[in-house]
């Protein structure tokens, strides 16, 4: 995040400046950083923990429905899944849902993986 990196340079006579390095025109030890470098912390904590994390808990809401637990064969667990995807008009209404239905019904789950490791990239 550019928010954070600051160069010192080399004023002449005067001590050394902190900049930012994005903008030169803001001063790393002044009063402006500090509340752009929280916020910037905030949003960075909100979309590489929240967002996961708020997708996790509502896939976990539905992990019986995604992966029913009777079935040990996946080919019957995916038609079971499907079956129940038809009944239920709140899982139909669900958007979340369609994240995990490309995947395995033990793997219900890796939509969240995914996105946390492309964050991490």
């Amino acid at each position: 995040c550019q928010s954070f990196r600051c160069n010192d340079y080399d004023a002449g006579d005067e001590p050394m400046e902190r900049l930012l390095y994005a903008d030169l025109s803001i001063d790393c030890d002044g009063d402006r950083y500090k509340p752009m470098v929280g916020y910037a912390a905030l949003a960075l904590l909100i979309y590489s923990i929240g967002i996961p994390l708020v997708l996790f808990l509502k896939l976990y809401k539905w992990r019986r429905e995604l992966n029913p637990p009777k079935y040990e064969d996946e080919e019957r667990a995916i038609k079971a899944r499907l079956k129940t995807m038809r009944k239920s008009k709140a899982m139909r209404a669900d958007p979340i849902v369609e994240l995990a239905l490309p995947y395995r019904p033990r793997y219900w789950w890796y939509e969240v993986f995914s996105l946390g490791r492309r964050f991490a990239l």
